[in-house]
């Protein structure tokens, strides 16, 4: 598909994300029963292409956060931990879950860390963390990191996770 037919736009729609303006109309469903917007936005995860992690924390700590944040507040820490290290074993990503994210820290000193490869599996690995039934992921996030198998079988391991959204 052309880089600029519009795959971006596809997902943020399907997704129900902010549209610049656009409307769009429609019923949305799951499981046979409509839902709104409201509803559909919890049972989904959008992978953004851009990643934004603090720089300075690890690839562990940074799956536990967005656990924290996306998982029930009551979910046992256990728990927490147990995902988030399935999840990064899943994405490949077990022998560096102690490596820095890495990037650029305020003043422009940079700091080394985890290639662009790994960051793309780390933003996959933590929209999918809570196991949405949905996840939307844009081409260029998937093929970036050489992730289409990867993605097709992490989704299916991660307990509860569902269908995968990946316009051609």
């Amino acid at each position: 598909m052309h880089p600029t037919a519009g795959k971006s736009t596809l997902v943020d729609v399907l997704s129900a994300r902010a549209l610049h303006g656009g409307t769009v109309r429609g019923t949305v469903t799951a499981n046979g029963r409509s839902v709104s917007s409201a509803e559909f936005v919890k049972l989904r995860a959008f992978v953004p292409q851009e990643d934004h992690f603090v720089v300075s924390m690890t690839a562990l700590e940074t799956v536990q956060f967005h656990a924290a944040l996306d998982l029930p507040p009551d979910t046992p820490r256990g728990h927490v931990s147990a995902r988030a290290h399935g999840v990064l074993r899943v994405m490949g990503l077990s022998h560096h879950s102690h490596t820095m994210v890495g990037g650029m820290m305020p003043g422009g000193v940079p700091l080394r860390g985890l290639s662009g490869g790994q960051k793309r599996r780390l933003n996959i690995a933590c929209r999918i963390v809570a196991a949405p039934p949905v996840v939307f992921l844009v081409s260029d996030v998937v093929w970036g990191a050489g992730l289409l198998g990867v993605v097709g079988c992490g989704t299916g391991v991660i307990r509860g996770a569902g269908r995968v959204v990946n316009p051609p």
